[in-house]
């Protein structure tokens, strides 16, 4: 016999990389607000701790329950596809329904609680992205006075500062890293595995930002042992976490899946960034996005080496309202 569900939850899981399930899931939250339901993060997916483990309580130190299992064979869910499966996962959805339609970058709209209508009359409803789309509840925003007179990147840095505050020791040991480094300090994002990052653009960038600040101080992000090692020959003050990076420059998640102690280390990466002064990265990455928007670092102080590639621009601004 299934538990009758009584109150309006919203379950908000995950596909992707840290920088995509945290910037997709503040969309989530977002949404939970603005329908009035009780929010779940339910990162139970076993990319970053084992499967059927949530991983979010284990990274971030939030007041939101941990526990959504009580939903998982619910069956007046939104959209219908879930009920039943809120247990499952949204590969598996994608995976029995549409088979096939994993890349299809509108496969959420029809697997996921919609950003249209708010109008949701079920009990449950579940919500997921691979990327942000805070941008299409532009027009609920507008009208909500919680929203209205805040510009996308201020919702999005209040939300992550309130639900997404690493544990304690993920604080602890960035903020060990950076006491007594000198500042301005320099944040360096490379993404080099799956999706790469141009290297020659971040180098320019950097040697820019020392000529107009000599004096700063460089911490470097990467998930790649080949460019850390260029980097540190090339640039003398440059201060990282370690951690530990295979040499065949497989993407760092795929190479210790399900380790939390990894994800650990990758959280210590975005929120270092976040303190830093200033950040050379590329956009395309949601990883340093979402240290940028965690740290509430302004624009001007952003270089972002794909600013000026027309192709990336456009598919950034497909991406955000598709």
């Amino acid at each position: 016999m299934h538990q009758k569900v009584t109150d309006r939850v919203l379950i908000i899981k995950a596909k992707g990389g840290l920088g995509n399930r945290i910037l997709s899931a503040v969309t989530g939250l977002v949404l939970a607000d603005l329908t009035h339901r009780r929010p779940f993060i339910d990162w139970r997916d076993g990319t970053y701790a084992p499967e059927g483990v949530n991983s979010y309580p284990l990274l971030f130190d939030s007041s939101l329950a941990a526990d959504c299992s009580a939903y998982d064979r619910a069956e007046e869910v939104h959209p219908n596809v879930w009920n039943g499966r809120v247990g499952l996962h949204p590969t598996h959805i994608v995976e029995g329904f549409f088979p096939g339609h994993h890349s299809d970058p509108f496969i959420y709209r029809r697997t996921a609680a919609s950003l249209g209508k708010l109008d949701i009359d079920t009990p449950v409803a579940v919500f997921w992205s691979y990327l942000p789309k805070l941008a299409r509840l532009r027009r609920h925003l507008a009208r909500d006075g919680r929203f209205a007179h805040e510009s996308q990147s201020e919702t999005f840095n209040r939300y992550l500062r309130t639900y997404f505050q690493p544990v304690a020791d993920v604080k602890t040991r960035a903020e060990a890293l950076l006491a007594g480094v000198p500042r301005p300090i320099i944040g360096v994002h490379v993404r080099y595995t799956d999706l790469k990052t141009p290297l020659d653009p971040i180098r320019n960038a950097i040697w820019r930002q020392l000529r107009s600040a000599p004096e700063a101080s460089i911490f470097l992000a990467t998930d790649n042992l080949h460019v850390e090692r260029q980097l540190r020959e090339e640039f003398s003050r440059i201060v990282l976490h370690p951690k530990l990076l295979p040499e065949s420059g497989q993407a760092l998640y795929l190479h210790s899946l399900g380790v939390v102690e990894e994800a650990k280390n990758a959280l210590m990466d975005m929120w270092t960034l976040a303190q830093c002064d200033r950040l050379v990265h590329a956009a395309r990455s949601t990883f340093s996005r979402a240290g940028a928007l965690m740290g509430g670092i302004p624009e001007s102080h952003q270089i972002d080496v794909d600013r000026y590639n027309p192709k990336i621009r456009a598919k950034l601004l497909f991406q955000s309202y598709a």
